[in-house]
């Protein structure tokens, strides 16, 4: 009796076995996204070539247009520190650069280029900040087009973009963490690195 009994709980167990359904096995969930920081740019390396025809300008060329990026950058500094101060005068000083260069940058699309940066930047002074934000957009816009074509200027440079910004959206600036000028203190680092075209 006793080994029947045995044979009986054997075959329940392997009817048990047959019968039950085998366990679900549910993959690891995934880890968390790294937390947001201060937006970068890519390292010269990692930045993506521009889309835009490349020109190659002898180096006195060059020595001429790297003024223009030099007053930009501070004009650049004062917005994103919400300042107007000296801007008048770094227009000026853009917008002389751009004369100077033009005689010797034979391609006339960027001739033309140069000849509205110096339009725009003897404009730049005017109005109360929103304005300057504003014409400083539209002189991004000819700026960024001349750095976008011509490899050497973009050395050392990011371009980043804002969505939320009024006008042309796009700005060039040195530091590689975003410092938004359209915005300044209130929204200093809205937006995103963006590519070389304009």
């Amino acid at each position: 009796m006793r080994p029947l009994h045995f044979v009986s709980i054997a075959a329940a167990l392997m009817l048990a076995c047959t019968e039950a359904p085998w366990p679900r096995v549910v993959p690891a969930p995934a880890p968390p996204d790294p937390p947001s920081g201060p937006k970068l740019a890519p390292t010269p390396a990692q930045a993506a070539p521009s889309e835009q025809p490349q020109v190659e300008l002898p180096e006195d060329a060059l020595a001429l247009l790297r003024p223009i990026l030099t007053n930009y950058d501070k004009v650049h500094l004062a917005l994103t520190s919400d300042t107007t101060d000296g801007v008048a005068a770094l227009g000026v000083a853009i917008a002389e650069a751009a004369l100077a260069a033009r005689p010797l940058v034979r391609d006339d699309a960027l001739s033309a280029l140069l000849a509205d940066l110096e339009n725009k930047g003897r404009m730049l002074g005017a109005g109360d900040i929103h304005a300057v934000r504003l014409t400083y957009g539209e002189l991004s816009k000819s700026l960024v087009a001349l750095v976008s074509a011509i490899a050497p200027l973009r050395e050392g440079r990011h371009v980043f973009e804002c969505p939320m910004a009024k006008g042309y959206q796009k700005w060039i600036q040195t530091e590689p963490s975003l410092r938004n000028p359209y915005f300044g203190k209130s929204m200093l680092t809205c937006g995103d690195e963006s590519r070389w075209a304009p």
